[in-house]
C-alpha cells in the first residue's frame, strides 16, 4: 500500500515545489518536485525519512538553496 503522509507546498508561486513524506510497503518515501519531476529516496525508518523530510521543508520555509542542491541533497544526503 502506498500512501501520503504529509505534503508541503510553496505558496504564491506559479509552479510550486513540494515536499511529501509517505508510506510505501514497509518503507518511507520522501519527494521532491513539481509538475510531473519528482526526485525521491526511500528509507527504511520513519526517523530517517522525517530528518530529511524536515531538511527539506525548512530549506522552503526559508528560501535556501536552489533546487538542483535539494534534489542532491536527497538524492545523496549531502549538499552540493
Amino acid at each position: 500500500m502506498i500512501y501520503t503522509i504529509a505534503v508541503i507546498t510553496e505558496c504564491c508561486k506559479e509552479n510550486p515545489l513540494t515536499v511529501e513524506i509517505g508510506v510505501k510497503g514497509n518503507e518511507y518515501t520522501v519527494s521532491l518536485g513539481r509538475e510531473g519531476q519528482y526526485t525521491s529516496n526511500t528509507f527504511k525508518s520513519m526517523a530517517d525519512a522525517y530528518k530529511v523530510f524536515e531538511k527539506l521543508s525548512s530549506w522552503l520555509v526559508m528560501g535556501l538553496y536552489p533546487e538542483s542542491a535539494k534534489r542532491h541533497f536527497l538524492e545523496t544526503g549531502t549538499i552540493e
